[in-house]
């Protein structure tokens, strides 16, 4: 389950956030994330690769997921050697918040394109019933 947000760095911000939520502005999440770790099936892989990667493309996913409240973000993943497209909600009253899904490609715009998949074919917007939290393993010897 994700954390809940922490105000001790400004004791303000609870005050600042209700008044917010009683006026219907939408509150910023500050708190710790957990990511949502998905990977494609054969299947789906290939349907991703059959998404064309054009300017349109990237242009109408990264505005669509700006406007329904995402931070979208790249970099590049050094341990899987590749870039990283990273969601994260921005509003707690989004059903992720508190949650980060990935995608990964060889290009920025690949890894996009494979976050957008997750996101809206997989997992139809809503990943909170797919957090699955890592467990240790049980010592049997």
């Amino acid at each position: 389950m994700p954390r809940q947000p922490s105000t001790k760095s400004d004791p303000g911000k609870e005050l600042r956030d209700r008044a917010d939520a009683r006026a219907g502005k939408p509150v910023s999440y500050t708190g710790k994330s957990e990511f949502v770790n998905y990977t494609l099936n054969a299947e789906e892989t290939q349907d991703v690769k059959r998404t064309a990667i054009t300017i349109e493309f990237f242009e109408s996913t990264s505005t669509r997921l700006v406007e329904e409240g995402y931070a979208v973000s790249f970099s590049y993943d050094d341990y899987n050697s590749c870039y990283s497209c990273l969601l994260r909600p921005k509003f707690t009253t989004n059903p992720n918040v508190g949650y980060l899904l990935n995608g990964r490609g060889s290009t920025p715009v690949r890894a996009l394109r494979q976050a957008a998949y997750i996101h809206y074919i997989v997992f139809g917007g809503d990943w909170s019933s797919h957090y699955t939290q890592s467990k240790r393993q049980e010592i049997d010897d």
